[in-house]
């Protein structure tokens, strides 16, 4: 992982980011790094097991974390990352 990546999502998220578990901190970091995850990127670069893998990716769903492109089934990271720097931006409701 690029350096300071950790660093940056403590930053953005404090403890809501150092509470995950190691599995969703990794997946939030490989987010933050590639802009798109899928479950298949995870299981390439992860040792846990395929249903953990299922169970991590529909918990940080479940707390706004991350999003779903149903169309792809890719997880659509909520980063953007410019110039080095992760930010996350504001998403507005179409309701």
């Amino acid at each position: 992982m690029p350096t300071g990546i950790i660093e940056q999502l403590q930053v953005l998220y404090g403890e809501r980011f150092r509470s995950q578990p190691r599995l969703e901190r990794l997946i939030l970091a490989t987010a933050a790094t590639e802009q798109v995850i899928s479950h298949k990127r995870i299981s390439d670069i992860s040792i846990d097991h395929s249903r953990d893998i299922t169970i991590a990716l529909q918990a940080l769903v479940k707390q706004g974390l991350q999003m779903i492109n149903s169309t792809t089934a890719m997880a659509v990271v909520l980063f953007i990352i410019c110039r080095g720097r992760i930010y996350q931006p504001r998403i507005r409701s179409s309701v």
